[in-house]
């Protein structure tokens, strides 16, 4: 290769431009009485937004310039800048994904699947019906939605081209889509399950709110994944009819489970570890542990202890550079809260519109929330930078909206699960997209369907369990 062909094109040059204009035009433009350290928060937030919509180069590399930027102009201190590294919600990160490491290098979920599907009907429909019941199993004891989708991608596979060897390509678009979109809902109900939740909360006690625990959230949102998960299922089998389809046999699926042999010691440490991590979980209110906590301690049990299931190098190899994305977006979020640009922006966007909205009542307040981070999350590869950077802003808001600032959290954490629209809103889309047995196109189709239904599900929810039960304020 010579160095002219290494070099970057134009196109790339000008994609890398841009997001210092809009820097530079954002800083220019803002009051000067809005006090230094809140422009420049606005303003890296105005350029990073375009490198991340842009990308002129890959959307973790922009998190070294956005941490220098942030400490260089004094949107933040040299502390605060590096803070979101260090935040709890970093740390469940990093830990859930060492967790998924470890759940990787046995078959305890396909396992599990397995055994979901030999107790549904093996039609599409049935096996559908059986892959979101393991999702949502697995939701309360991995905590990472990408995870659960390749987890049981292979799974998934297998079945979708048996389907497709008897004729029923509709069938297999409906495994894969139900594998992309119910990995990503199995997070709603579980705080643990979704990083963006716990951001999300991590945000609401940073504003002033109070911390929403494990049974509180489950409590609170149960109602939204019965229903999602229901809207789901139904959506795909509506809009991906089969006909006169030749169901798989139970004979053959069970070949499946025995081609996985007996269950290994090494899956029984794995499971009890999960299990008690879980448990750690639902007794946050008597530990007044964060998620982060019990976490840790299950990456200990797993590498370090006598019920070791992998190496410590085994966990290492995990994905960095969206920990790196993570923490630098929690950053801005924290300089953008702390400098006061999120207040600012916030009444300003919301002011006396949302003065207005809130005379008409809570839930639409909700749904405007909602609506407000489904669009602003389609320019990102991923709903949390989305969260990181709109949530601060709709906090500071959420007097005017006329909902207390846990409402806003959870509503935007949900609305941030809802990523049915394009394959790069979330890599579970991805790694079900790359395997060829549906189109973008599908994607659409039954994504739009799905999106209007989860608004729909988040107005009921809100007027008949959030109101009743006082959570609207």
């Amino acid at each position: 290769m010579n160095e002219a062909s290494k070099r970057p094109g134009w196109s790339v040059i000008f994609r890398g431009i841009l997001p210092f204009l809009a820097l530079l035009s954002t800083l220019l433009l803002l009051p000067e009485d809005l006090g230094s350290p809140a422009r420049w928060a606005l303003a890296i937030t105005a350029g990073t937004l375009a490198a991340w919509v842009l990308e002129p180069v890959p959307l973790a590399a922009t998190s070294i310039p956005l941490v220098f930027l942030l400490a260089a102009s004094g949107a933040a201190t040299p502390d605060g800048a590096a803070s979101g590294f260090g935040s709890s919600a970093t740390l469940l990160l990093v830990t859930g994904f060492m967790m998924a490491a470890a759940l990787e290098k046995t078959p305890l979920a396909r396992r599990l699947t397995y055994g979901f599907l030999l107790r549904v009907p093996l039609s599409s429909s049935g096996v559908l019906a059986g892959l979101l019941l393991a999702l949502a199993a697995l939701a309360f004891f991995v905590p990472s939605t990408v995870v659960r989708a390749v987890a049981l991608l292979p799974v998934v596979v297998v079945i979708a081209e048996a389907f497709v060897r008897r004729g029923s390509a509709n069938g297999a678009k409906r495994l894969l889509l139900g594998l992309a979109f119910g990995a990503t809902l199995g997070g709603i109900a579980v705080l643990p399950a979704a990083v963006v939740n716990v951001l999300a909360v991590d945000l609401v006690v940073g504003s002033g709110g109070e911390r929403i625990t494990y049974l509180g959230w489950l409590a609170l949102t149960w109602p939204v994944e019965v229903l999602a998960f229901a809207a789901l299922w139904g959506g795909l089998v509506l809009l991906f009819p089969v006909h006169n389809e030749e169901s798989l046999s139970r004979e053959a699926v069970y070949d499946r489970l025995a081609d996985l042999g007996p269950v290994t010691a090494s899956e029984r440490r794995l499971a009890g570890i999960l299990v008690f991590t879980a448990l750690l979980w639902v007794l946050e209110p008597v530990t007044g542990w964060h998620p982060s906590v019990p976490a840790f301690l299950a990456v200990a049990l797993m590498t370090v202890s006598p019920f070791r299931v992998v190496s410590w190098e085994e966990v290492l190899g995990i994905s960095w550079g969206s920990i790196f994305l993570f923490g630098a977006s929690l950053s801005l979020a924290f300089a953008l809260r702390d400098t006061g640009a999120a207040a600012w922006i916030g009444e300003g966007l919301l002011g006396t519109g949302a003065a207005d909205l809130a005379r008409v009542g809570a839930v639409a307040g909700v749904l405007v929330v909602a609506g407000i981070m489904l669009v602003y999350q389609l320019a990102f590869a991923g709903s949390t930078p989305a969260a990181a950077t709109l949530l601060p802003v709709l906090l500071a808001g959420s007097g005017s909206l006329g909902l207390p600032a846990g409402a806003v959290g959870v509503t935007v954490a949900l609305a941030g699960l809802a990523t049915f629209v394009l394959p790069s809103q979330a890599m579970s889309n991805l790694v079900t997209y790359e395997t060829g047995m549906y189109s973008s196109r599908d994607l659409l189709r039954v994504g739009l369907l799905l999106t209007a239904l989860f608004l729909i599900i988040l107005g009921v929810t809100s007027l008949l369990w959030w109101h009743p039960l006082g959570f609207l304020g």
